[in-house]
């Protein structure tokens, strides 16, 4: 982990990656890692082009 830390610090320091700020209603990686309430799952559904298998139809 340490060495995958500096790895990316030394990318950012040198200018070849660059950080950008994310709202947390665009943080799509929150649809894979929290439990959702049902509109926000089902707009991150759409925006990743996924289907809820469990959604009512």
């Amino acid at each position: 982990m340490e060495v995958d830390c500096h790895f990316i610090t030394k990318k950012i320091e040198n200018g070849i990656l660059v950080i950008q700020h994310v709202r947390s209603k665009e943080q799509y990686a929150d649809i894979f890692t929290k439990g959702l309430h049902g509109p926000t799952m089902r707009r991150l559904l759409v925006k990743l082009e996924m289907e809820d298998i469990y959604f009512p139809t």
